[in-house]
């Protein structure tokens, strides 16, 4: 699968875009460069490309998006000024 992240760098909304080559659930986190989890989004059904909104995140730097799906995972890294 593939992710997409935009803005990057943001300042208060993070787009985040998934692409699955099958339905499958998705669980997705904000990561802090310290491997502190910021946020947790999880969804039961995917299908083909999905899109998360992330926001209201009271931290500035560098933070990693993971993606875990079908036992695999992705990861992107984005700026948040």
């Amino acid at each position: 699968y593939s992710i997409s992240a935009y803005p990057n760098p943001f300042n208060e909304v993070l787009n985040i875009e998934v692409s699955l080559e099958k339905p499958n659930a998705i669980e997705l986190e904000v990561i802090d460069a310290l491997g502190r989890v910021l946020r947790v989004v999880k969804s039961s059904h995917v299908t083909d490309k999905h899109s998360f909104q992330v926001q209201n995140l009271d931290y500035k730097g560098v933070l990693f998006v993971k993606v875990k799906s079908d036992g695999k995972y992705g990861m992107v890294k984005v700026l948040k000024n």
